[in-house]
């Protein structure tokens, strides 16, 4: 019986929108320019010295977010008003071919970029956290 090739698939960064208090970022470094983590497990065992094992799921939907701009990118000073206002602001990730999307209603500065100057333009990676985020995949 002959092997069915899979489908070939694309992935494109231009597919995807990082939207930032209705401000759709732009200027991402080459490279993974958006991270997202669960801040804990979803799930944590338990077992008894006669190996009966327990499961607790954790319900927290609390994430950080990295996204990484270019040292020019107009999107820095969005964020950086954002962080001097103390604010907090709706995130949401979408990639429109593939379907996934990253939301979280509540969301807000929790470390802003070190600052490096070089010979060539640099990076800026800012750390958001929201207590929680709803992820499709």
């Amino acid at each position: 019986m002959p092997l069915i090739p899979e489908p070939v698939k694309t992935w494109s960064p231009s597919d995807c929108s990082v939207i930032v208090n209705g401000y759709r970022l732009s200027g991402f470094v080459d490279g993974s320019f958006v991270t997202v983590e669960r801040m804990s497990d979803r799930a944590t065992m338990k077992e008894g010295v006669d190996g009966v094992v327990t499961r607790s799921l954790n319900p927290s939907k609390a994430s950080t977010i990295t996204i990484r701009l270019q040292q020019r990118s107009m999107s820095n000073s969005v964020l950086a008003a954002l962080e001097r206002a103390g604010t907090v602001f709706p995130f949401l990730f979408m990639d429109t071919v593939n379907g996934e999307r990253i939301a979280a209603g509540q969301a807000w500065i929790s470390k802003v970029p070190s600052l490096d100057f070089a010979k060539e333009s640099g990076d800026r990676e800012w750390t958001l956290q929201t207590s929680g985020a709803d992820w499709s995949p």
